[in-house]
Order: C-alpha cells, then structure tokens, then sequence
C-alpha cells in the first residue's frame, strides 16, 4: 500500500520530510509558505507553463 501525507506549509519540517522519504512507499507534498526567493525561482518555469497553457486553449478558443 502506498500513502501519500499532505499538509500545509505547517506541515514542511525537515524531520518528517525525512522521515517520509526513509520510509518506503510513503510520499509527501506539503505546501509552502509564500516567499520572495521562491517566487524569483520559479518565474521561468511559471512563463513556460503559461506559453503552453496558452498554446494548448488556443484550437479550443478558436473552435468555440
């Protein structure tokens, strides 16, 4: 069986983010408070997904 934990950014501690990956068949996703140096890293990846959003709703906006 496998099991996936999720919590909020509450949640994100280093000791069970660890614990979770020594275990086996446990995953984690926690969310993380917003910050400044996160938002600056993902701006990239953040545009990129937006271009292919973007070129993927486009046959569809066209079509209707």
């Amino acid at each position: 069986m496998k099991i996936l934990i999720r919590g909020d950014s509450a949640y994100s501690r280093e000791e069970i983010m660890a614990w979770c990956e020594d275990e086996t068949d446990i995953d984690y996703v926690f969310g993380l408070a917003e910050n400044p140096r996160l938002l600056q890293l993902s701006q990239p990846i953040q545009y990129r997904a937006s271009q292919e959003y973007s070129q993927k709703i486009q046959p569809i906006v066209e079509f209707f």
